[in-house]
């Protein structure tokens, strides 16, 4: 049976893993997500695929597709759960901090008043981000408590509900690159560094990518880090 390869758009990346599949005979299925139809009743059309292979762009088209095909017992990639923790920044540091995984401090606020004052705690300079998001946007690096009340009234007053939650992050003072390691499993197959003049290194805002190896300690901490987004939160003892 072939696999369902769910998209919302073909680019670069969607037509390489294309092509990987074509080239080594893997029955597939291009499926434009967006102009699918789940009837959560009948499965029926979905049980001719062996797995789903999911690409879409939209976190929320994806996991709602994800979700659905999981409960028609369709193994997919990624998994619902997985989606979930990695694509909530508070639901991925809550993850890594109750499993140990070293990750920077993080104090979270409801309201203006508690935000600056969770800003003051944490110190300057430090880094508020919207809790979901990708590409490197709508990230600020507060330098001082002028700037901290302009962000977290513009932050109140223009964001959407996602940014009533104020998540400030400690600011790490990277050696100009950060390291993102490429997961299948709780295997690490790959590694780049992502390097720029600017704090922000995300490609998507000017970073430039290059390969690095993998070392026993950063295959560990990638291995701790993956197996946190396929295991349920354990309850806190007070």
């Amino acid at each position: 049976m072939p696999i369902a390869f769910l998209y919302s758009r073909i680019r670069v990346e969607e037509r390489l893993l294309i092509d990987a599949l074509s080239a080594r005979g893997i029955e597939h299925e291009l499926i434009d997500v967006r102009t699918a139809v789940f009837d959560i009743h009948d499965p029926s059309p979905w049980q001719r695929f062996d797995a789903v292979f999911e690409r879409c762009i939209s976190q929320t088209q994806a996991v709602t597709a994800v979700r659905i095909l999981e409960s028609f017992g369709i193994p997919c990639v990624n998994p619902s759960r997985t989606i979930d923790v990695c694509g909530d920044k508070l639901t991925t540091s809550l993850a890594l901090a109750r499993a140990g995984v070293p990750t920077p401090r993080v104090l979270v606020a409801l309201e203006p008043e508690s935000a600056v004052e969770a800003i003051e705690q944490m110190g300057y300079p430090c880094v508020l981000k919207p809790t979901t998001g990708s590409w490197g946007r709508l990230l600020a690096r507060v330098n001082d408590r002028d700037a901290a009340e302009a962000i977290v009234e513009h932050k109140s007053t223009l964001g959407s509900v996602q940014h009533s939650v104020f998540y400030v992050q400690e600011h790490v003072n990277k050696p100009g690159r950060d390291l993102r390691v490429f997961m299948v499993g709780d295997e690490p197959i790959a590694a780049i560094a992502r390097a720029s003049e600017h704090w922000i290194t995300n490609t998507a805002r000017g970073g430039h990518a290059s390969a690095v190896p993998i070392t026993t300690d950063l295959a560990t901490i990638c291995r701790n880090a993956a197996a946190t987004s396929s295991k349920t939160p354990p309850r806190v003892s007070s």
